[in-house]
């Protein structure tokens, strides 16, 4: 494998990390938000969990996708598919 090669891996990779992370971080910064709004005005149990779900439930997508993406990145299937 050449440098060339290996320097764009990294820099696809590094690219995938930070956006993955911007996402996460305003998830937790919205499911903060909503536990702090929660302490303030109450709902019921049923609803804030609901309410509290949506943001962990993404992060936890984001988190997948982006190993998924990992593993695209190292398996080199878009260099395979650039050739074409």
């Amino acid at each position: 494998m050449d440098k060339n090669s290996t320097d764009s891996h990294r820099k696809k990779k590094v690219g995938s990390v930070i956006a993955a992370s911007v996402i996460i971080v305003f998830m937790v910064f919205l499911a903060v938000m909503i536990w702090w709004d929660n302490k303030s005005d109450p709902l019921p149990s049923v609803l804030f969990i609901i309410r509290m779900a949506i943001p962990v439930i993404i992060i936890i997508c984001v988190i997948v996708v982006l190993l998924q993406r990992i593993g695209e990145i190292r398996g080199g299937e878009e260099d395979e598919a650039s050739k074409y």
